[in-house]
């Protein structure tokens, strides 16, 4: 692969992108939205920033042997989930957009033709594509950035350094999630014979990675038809006693209250074991089932990821590596897969 003509390839596939109206509209879409989310954010931040000081202005002295551990100060940080979340629905169709007709649109318009017919390989055109439209997915972020970073400071707000670093992580981020539906828009690209079976392929596709997948590991329906129902305790009868028990409110009265109980309850009979064992394997199924569609899903990666970066006081889960391989695999597999197939296209 040499530098030059991946260069130019690359140069025009982003002079392409940004110029095109479908990249403008997207663009707009998502900044409309980032913005109407943050705006909404930030209000809630600021409601939240005055709870707080009147908290501390109330609190008691700090010597007082009653003083709990003061709340938290909140974070700018906690205004950016929604917009996080907004600018990455969006960013789903913007990657899909720029990707579905890479290559099915030159292949109609018989201009991959003529380019292979130049001393160009091809691995440097699939690569070329690929990086112009990082390029423009990266103005994009970086544009959605600059404008958070002026609705903040409209606000009043000064983001401090820990904090502008986390929101520059997130929009990192941000590009990592779009550019992967795109990689999956530039498979479908290389693999359907034209622009419209390559839309509904890669559409087709992404639903089913952010809408059906994240339902199947949350205990819905679609886990029970997966690994069968919970395993149902052994059945007990029940017994209710009537018993008198000192009034916590004022110890020189007594109170009867109800009590519920087993009868004849073994916690170490063969029915009770019998169940645990079951229920062990139930939940390695359904823990099971949980992390393959976590990490097969880049959205439900990308939130998981997103959650220590978005709320510092919270703490890192230790097997969070898991997902962020997965978030970073995803988009390389679906390039890697159009990378081979394009390598091998049959251009006649």
């Amino acid at each position: 692969m040499r530098g030059y003509p991946l260069s130019v390839i690359a140069g025009k596939e982003f002079r392409d992108h940004v110029r095109s109206g479908r990249f403008h509209l997207f663009l707009a879409i998502m900044l409309i939205v980032a913005v109407l989310g943050l705006i909404g954010g930030v209000s809630q931040y600021q409601v939240s920033l005055e709870r707080y000081q009147e908290t501390q202005i109330a609190a008691p002295e700090a010597d007082d042997p009653r003083t709990t551990s003061p709340p938290p100060k909140p974070t700018v940080l906690s205004g950016f989930s929604q917009f996080y979340i907004a600018t990455a629905f969006v960013g789903i169709f913007l990657g899909a957009a720029m990707g579905f007709d890479s290559v099915t649109q030159e292949k109609e318009s018989k201009s991959l033709k003529l380019l292979l017919s130049h001393p160009v390989y091809r691995d440097e055109v699939i690569t070329g594509k690929a990086l112009g439209a990082a390029g423009a997915i990266a103005l994009a972020t970086g544009i959605i950035l600059v404008f958070s970073f002026a609705v903040l400071l409209i606000s009043g707000i000064v983001p401090s350094p820990d904090e502008s670093l986390r929101i520059a992580l997130g929009g990192g981020m941000g590009f990592l999630f779009i550019f992967s539906f795109y990689s999956i828009a530039l498979f479908f690209s290389t693999v359907s014979p034209n622009s419209g079976s390559a839309l509904v392929s890669s559409l087709l596709l992404i639903i089913i990675l952010y809408a059906v997948v994240p339902t199947i590991g949350n205990g819905g329906p679609v886990t029970a038809l997966l690994i069968g129902e919970s395993p149902e305790p052994p059945d007990y009868p029940t017994e209710t006693e009537t018993v008198t028990i000192e009034d916590p409110e004022d110890p020189s009265k007594v109170i009867e209250v109800q009590r519920i109980g087993f009868e004849d309850f073994d916690p170490g009979s063969e029915e009770m074991k019998a169940y645990e064992e079951a229920y062990e394997a139930y939940s390695w199924r359904r823990d099971t089932v949980d992390g393959i569609a976590t990490l097969v899903s880049p959205y439900q990666n990308y939130m998981e990821i997103l959650s220590p970066v978005n709320n510092p006081i919270s703490s890192t889960r230790p097997d969070l590596i898991r997902n962020i391989i997965a978030f970073l695999a995803f988009p390389m597999i679906f390039f890697g897969l159009a990378w081979v197939r394009f390598a091998r296209e049959d251009v006649r």
